[in-house]
């Protein structure tokens, strides 16, 4: 199924005003799950000396220190992954203009197979397995019979 340009475009209008919403209650100090969550962290002991120096300083806890320095590091984030995003899309939009019905890639797909198909050491002798459970013993087991004969011509015209 294909999607529309209008279902693209509400998809990514969707994504940015995602990140607008989380950016905005980071703004207003709300807390997106509830409750504020206690954490465990573990930084380098630089970290910690810079932390008890603007504490001193700034006459800051380290926890709202922390907490904005989280905040600033999301909203960055956030802008950085939505211009990531809008490129790959832009490509991706491109690409899909360049050749709507993938051909030049069924293409490339049927000329390796034809070309490198016969020396795949994965090829081997198709099999088409039939599972089943032995109804006395509960165990289960299977048979394997070769390919039908549509397969197997398919297979040989790929490899001649």
């Amino acid at each position: 199924m294909k999607k529309s340009k209008a279902d693209a475009d509400r998809a990514k209008r969707a994504g940015v005003a995602a990140a607008r919403e989380i950016a905005g209650s980071m703004k207003r100090g709300a807390a997106l799950a509830g409750a504020v969550k206690p954490r465990t962290l573990r930084l380098e002991p630089i970290y910690e000396t810079g932390l008890a120096t603007l504490k001193r300083v700034l006459h800051k806890p380290v926890n709202k220190m922390v907490n904005e320095a989280v905040a600033e590091y999301i909203q960055r984030r956030n802008a950085q992954v939505e211009a990531e995003m809008d490129s790959v899309l832009t490509q991706l939009k491109a690409y899909r203009r360049a050749d709507p019905t993938f051909q030049q890639d069924k293409d490339a797909f049927i000329s390796a197979e034809a070309e490198f198909g016969a020396a795949d050491p994965m090829e081997g002798v198709a099999y088409e397995v039939t599972r089943h459970r032995d109804p006395v013993s509960k165990k289960a087991s299977a048979t394997k019979e070769k390919a039908g004969a549509a397969l197997t011509m398919v297979r040989e015209m790929l490899r001649s």
